[in-house]
């Protein structure tokens, strides 16, 4: 007979203890998440106190709280959300989680772990928090263009930790299996996860739609929590994770109509079972293994906050969002959480290392905690410190590249995206032929160079090097044609963003639009080359890896080296003919008519970006301080071009120059960080 007054008094004590260490927690302003892991330390086998609740009991519990969480991250995605989100998310969060995972991956191999565990780790370092990053949204209610963004990664983030979740459950299942048994396993959990999709898409909508005829809220929360339970449960029965199939459950919820009613009634039950479960991995943790660990655990932290800073601020530049916005974004998503744990509980089932990666999520989850609410105070001066310290050519790249893809969202046609999509298409399907063929090749490596050296008689090293030699011979089309179709695609967003002139007459857009296809296809080269090596990491050895990523970055770099260089000398160029229109604005005493003073500078010059003149006003804060104390771009994003006075002028290169009341301030950039450039020039000092 269940032992139900164990249960209860297991139950009461952690719920307790879970509640006075977060109270203390949230009056020394400290994330709640942490004093879970305290509380259950304290109530666990591994401190010697007088409290203690059964662990087993405890883990059933932990399991109720994952699901519940799965199922409500599932709630809150849908392939519409995606969609609303953007591609620049998608872009952001690719090359973000990838790099990451990579960098992980190296870390568990650089102290000897097996490509299973180390790819653990690599999961482990990829995925921000949600609940930490969204309570802290909700506590510091940062501007709506930042929250945007950091919520936009964050949805994507969530859909590819579950493919990442299936794709770890296939790994570690077929750990020490041979290539074909690997496959099978990878095979059939595919299958599954699209039986249960397909099967819920066709009775839960149905099965809610009678339910909320019903208009009971009790009776549509029990329903939901009972789909929840039962795809929860099939993925157990079938061996997978219950995280997958209540987060797929989530999804059809979603999908259904029904995720906005659904939500906010299973939030508080989510809630209390997700306290519980990190009270349960607490109980879980041994501090003598943090402390044996602690080594690797804290160069994992210090890659997280590294990866986070590269993978986010490239990403986000690259997909136009500017480096102010995406710096201060990847700083938001330093945490990690409940994800970390639930690899460590896969990993610990599968019977990898389990308690040594719930010491070492611990230990990154109390780092990166910790210093997330550091950073995002300090985000404005760690972004503008960096942003001073970056090339000047890079400055203007960035900020051009930013005016051109607001240009290109603005004049892109139907008749545009078809061919776009078509070539992105061609990528993805090469990228994925190239994954594939490394991937089957590592495999069956064993097999396949035993097979060359029965047929040749060569030397078994022989066989190795021939195996390597016609893998790259089979992996050359792939890979040409990945870089074809993205210079393909590169040109035709080129020309969207900036259309050539008529043949009669010079293209002066030549320079500009060369500079953008270069950026376009190292962003494609990118967010394609990243996955494949994250993904490959398992299979391929390190080292051949890094070399192959070290020896492309550098072709990238160079190729953009030369078209940064060109562009600089085009905007100097036309850095004169507006400070020329503007020295005529200034001496005729004129207020410039509005953005449009500089129009016929914009269209005989396309490419520099939204070209706005903006008057100083005597009673502006910008009087008497130099372009280098106002910092426009490290604040707002605009650049400034050149400045106006009189019968004079300079450009920006002269930093050192105070303004006075009536100059003509040049500016370019998006419209947005236009409007917000001359908001902080018109700033009353008084204001």
């Amino acid at each position: 007979m269940p032992d139900f007054d164990g249960f209860l008094k297991d139950l009461a004590l952690v719920l307790i203890t879970a509640a006075v260490v977060a109270v203390v927690f949230q009056r020394l302003r400290l994330p709640t998440v942490l004093g879970y892991l305290i509380a259950g330390l304290l109530v666990g086998p591994h401190v010697p106190l007088p409290l203690f609740a059964d662990i087993e009991s405890t883990r059933a519990l932990a399991e109720l709280g994952i699901t519940l969480l799965m199922f409500s991250i599932g709630l809150e995605f849908s392939v519409r959300k995606l969609l609303d989100i953007g591609r620049s998310s998608l872009l952001v969060a690719a090359i973000e989680v990838a790099l990451l995972f990579w960098l992980g991956f190296l870390v568990g191999a650089a102290f000897g772990w097996s490509a299973s565990e180390s790819a653990c780790l690599g999961a482990m370092a990829a995925i921000a928090s949600t609940m930490v990053v969204a309570k802290m949204l909700g506590e510091r209610a940062p501007e709506p263009r930042l929250a945007n963004f950091v919520l936009g990664v964050l949805v994507v983030e969530d859909l590819i930790s579950m493919l990442l979740l299936a794709l770890l459950t296939a790994l570690l299942a077929g750990s020490g299996l041979s290539a074909s048994q690997f496959a099978l396993s990878s095979l059939q959990l595919a299958g599954f996860l699209a039986a249960l999709a397909a099967g819920g898409l066709l009775v839960v909508p149905r099965l809610l739609r009678w339910v909320m005829a019903s208009g009971s809220r009790e009776v549509i929360l029990l329903a939901a929590l009972g789909v929840c339970f039962a795809f929860a449960l099939l993925a157990k029965r079938a061996g997978y994770s219950i995280a997958l199939g209540a987060f797929l459950a989530g999804c059809v919820v979603a999908e259904a109509g029904h995720g906005r009613i659904l939500e906010p009634l299973v939030r508080p039950v989510r809630d209390m079972f997700a306290a519980i479960f990190f009270v349960a991995v607490g109980m879980m943790i041994d501090p003598l293994l943090v402390v044996e660990h602690l080594p690797l655990a804290g160069l994992l932290a210090a890659v997280i906050i590294g990866g986070k800073l590269l993978g986010v601020s490239v990403g986000g530049l690259l997909s136009g969002a500017g480096f102010g916005a995406s710096f201060r974004g990847a700083l938001w998503l330093v945490p990690v959480g409940e994800y970390q744990f639930l690899i460590a509980e896969l990993a610990r089932q599968s019977g990898v290392r389990g308690g040594e990666l719930h010491a070492i999520a611990a230990a990154v989850c109390l780092a990166t905690v910790l210093a997330a609410p550091l950073l995002v105070n300090r985000s404005e001066s760690i972004a503008i410190a960096v942003e001073h310290r970056m090339p000047r050519r890079l400055v203007l790249l960035e900020t051009l590249y930013s005016a051109w893809i607001e240009a290109l969202k603005q004049r892109r046609s139907s008749s545009q995206r078809r061919p776009m999509s078509r070539l992105g298409l061609w990528i993805a399907a090469d990228a994925a032929a190239l994954l594939g063929l490394v991937i089957t090749a590592s495999l069956w490596r064993k097999e396949l160079v035993d097979e060359l050296e029965h047929v040749t008689h060569w030397g078994r090293t022989a066989a190795d090097i021939a195996l390597i030699a016609l893998l790259s011979v089979a992996c050359a089309p792939l890979g040409l044609g990945i870089v074809r179709a993205a210079r393909r695609l590169a040109l035709l967003v080129a020309e969207a963003a900036l259309p050539a002139t008529t043949p009669t007459q010079p293209d002066l857009a030549a320079t500009p639009r060369r500079a953008l296809a270069s950026v376009v296809q190292g962003a494609t080269l990118l967010a394609v080359g990243v996955p494949i090596l994250a993904l490959s990491a398992p299979f391929v050895p390190s080292l051949g890896a890094i070399g192959l990523a070290l020896a492309a970055a550098c072709v990238l770099l160079l190729a953009l080296r030369r078209r940064v260089a060109d562009l600089d000398g085009h905007f100097r160029a036309g850095t004169q003919v507006v400070l020329e229109a503007l020295v005529r604005e200034s001496s005729s005493g004129a207020a410039p008519s509005g953005p449009h003073a500089l129009e016929q500078v914009n269209e005989l010059l396309p490419g520099l970006g939204e070209l706005t003149a903006v008057r100083v006003e005597p009673a502006s804060s910008a009087v008497g301080r130099t372009l280098a104390q106002l910092d426009l771009h490290a604040r707002t994003g605009a650049s400034v071009v050149c400045v106006a006075r009189g019968g004079r002028g300079w450009n920006a290169a002269l930093a050192d120059e105070a303004l006075a009341a009536g100059d003509l301030v040049a500016l370019t950039g998006t419209p947005d960080e236009i409007a917000r450039a001359s908001a902080e020039l018109r700033r009353s000092a008084a204001g």
